[in-house]
């Protein structure tokens, strides 16, 4: 199948034409042979794309084209298509340096427009026959020229070849395999000069463009963003989903959940409102089956407030009953702002150690210094880190306040560290029930890595490059891909096609337990009220709910 595949793809040989006039006109039986003729003639000397058609408003008797077929008698026209070479148009005139505004990603392909005004019009008659006018004279570059064709478009067979397989779900990789050259075809396009394979021609930019094309004709509903969106919302309420969130309503899955993550991520999507970049915030929480990350709610807004966020929440509060009792957060005051409005205090807020950590490091870097030197600095700075260490890890409050003590003893008054001193505690020491793990020993993590990792993959894997998706691409994703890769993900965990996730923690936990012999483990059990099991372990009691 894979060398039929090329075998189809072939090869591109640039002809130029013998003609004796720079214009040719000639008729054709009907629109199929004129496009064979396209494709196979006129394709060989250089690239033609189209260019738009017209049709007049009224076809009458008394209207006639000034065309003279090679009957020489004048024909009502249909319709005319117009193809124009790839590098017709002017290139855009560049402004100058003080009038251009500094552009985030600077283009490094040059135009390949150079007012090229080779072209075809293709003229269909009433009788459906075709008659076409060739201006066959590339005048301003030569198209038959080998370093043209890394300018040029892509031939339409080989856009044709790789939509056809972008159709059939295949990637670039897969893809790529087809293309690779056998031996001898390698072989033989060493040896000719007058051929070049047109797999040669095909990048990853080119498959990636029409993996853009295909998910944007599926995800657009309407051609303007807004419109789209709407149309999505409708067909998400016919389909039993909540509007503004992504969560099949039969299963009421965020109101189960007590602990969660949440978090927002930019450069997803553009607002179809100003055209500026929206945020898309996620709720994720803990999947008991896959013991992974796994997003259950969403919402896109392009302006991240406190307003905004408290919004989405009451709606969710009220809409499913979404009531958590463990909220993770990184260190974002909109979020907490907006939890405490929503929530008050029957939530508990939790913050992130590592955005903690990192928010230390800067603080660290900036105002814990040696004056005897650079590698005093470094050694003072590890030992700052050394002390936040033990404080954000600390399992007892009395300990965490002995600590604290020494602390402020240490930076405060034995090294003058005051701005430090004055950081952490104007800061961090009035939340401290917020990052250290003498007031969250019940939590089972400590850093929203989940929804870390759920970021990564949504824009490493789902949007890929794409960074300027309109809205109705972002519902695409999560509706019809997202959610249905997470839900096949926990079948296959379900059945044993895949195994549950463990954490280096759980894995050491379960290395462990495998040690204790079935007996003994059996003697380790107590049952409470045929419900809920003790168990007496290694490192002190483990409580399973059973049934």
């Amino acid at each position: 199948m894979r060398t039929n595949e090329k075998k189809e793809l072939g090869y591109i040989q640039r002809v130029v034409p013998s003609y004796s006039s720079p214009i040719i006109t000639f008729s054709v039986i009907d629109l199929n042979t004129f496009y064979h003729w396209l494709n196979n003639i006129a394709s060989q000397h250089a690239n033609y794309i189209k260019n738009g058609s017209y049709t007049p408003v009224k076809i009458s008797n008394s209207t006639f084209n000034n065309a003279l077929t090679h009957v020489g008698r004048h024909q009502e026209v249909q319709t005319t298509l117009y193809f124009v070479c790839d590098h017709a148009g002017k290139p855009k005139k560049k402004k100058n340096a003080e009038q251009n505004q500094p552009k985030k990603r600077q283009r490094t392909n040059p135009t390949i427009k150079v007012d090229c005004k080779a072209k075809i019009e293709c003229r269909i008659l009433l009788d459906n026959t075709c008659e076409i006018i060739y201006h066959w004279q590339h005048s301003s570059h030569d198209p038959t020229e080998y370093s043209e064709l890394k300018k040029s478009r892509l031939p339409i067979e080989v856009k044709n070849w790789i939509n056809e397989h972008v159709e059939k779900n295949m990637d670039w990789k897969s893809i790529k395999d087809m293309l690779r050259l056998s031996p001898k075809e390698l072989q033989e396009a060493e040896n000719d000069d007058s051929k070049v394979p047109l797999s040669l021609l095909v990048n990853a930019s080119d498959v990636q463009n029409a993996i853009l094309a295909k998910l944007s004709k599926l995800s657009r509903k309407a051609y303007i963003d807004k419109e789209s969106v709407l149309l999505w919302f409708d067909e998400l309420r016919k389909r039993e989903y909540h509007v503004l969130q992504h969560i099949y309503s039969n299963s009421f899955i965020l109101q189960r959940q007590e602990d969660i993550c949440i978090d927002s991520t930019h450069k997803t999507c553009k607002s179809f409102l100003n055209d500026e970049d929206c945020y898309l915030f996620t709720i994720v929480a803990k999947n008991s089956s896959t013991n992974k990350g796994c997003p259950m709610g969403f919402m896109i807004t392009n302006t991240e407030t406190s307003e905004t966020v408290s919004m989405w929440l009451e709606w969710l509060k009220k809409e499913v009953e979404f009531t958590p009792k463990t909220i993770m957060i990184d260190c974002s005051p909109i979020e907490i702002n907006a939890i405490r409005v929503v929530f008050q205090e029957s939530v508990r807020i939790l913050l992130c150690h590592w955005h903690i950590k990192r928010a230390w490091d800067k603080k660290i870097k900036k105002d814990v210094k040696a004056s005897t030197g650079t590698k005093d600095s470094i050694a003072l700075r590890s030992e700052a880190h050394a002390d936040l260490n033990k404080l954000m890890h600390c399992e007892n409050q009395d300990d965490f306040e002995v600590l604290w003590n020494e602390f402020v003893i240490k930076w405060r008054d034995n090294k003058g560290c005051l701005e430090f001193y004055v950081y952490m505690l104007s800061r961090w020491y009035p939340k401290k029930e917020l990052w250290c793990k003498a007031w969250r020993s019940s939590w089972s993590f400590h850093t929203n890595n989940y929804v870390e990792s759920w970021h990564n993959q949504l824009k490493s894997f789902y949007l890929g490059r794409s960074r300027c998706c309109r809205v109705d691409r972002i519902i695409y994703t999560l509706v019809e891909l997202v959610e249905i890769d997470y839900r096949q993900d926990a079948l296959q965990v379900k059945y044993g096609f895949k195994h549950m996730y463990l954490s280096a923690h759980e894995k050491q936990r379960k290395k462990e337990a495998n040690k204790v012999a079935l007996d003994v483990a059996n003697s380790m059990i107590i049952f409470e009220n045929d419900v809920v099991i003790t168990l007496q372990i290694i490192h002190g009691p483990w409580k399973v709910v059973y049934g």
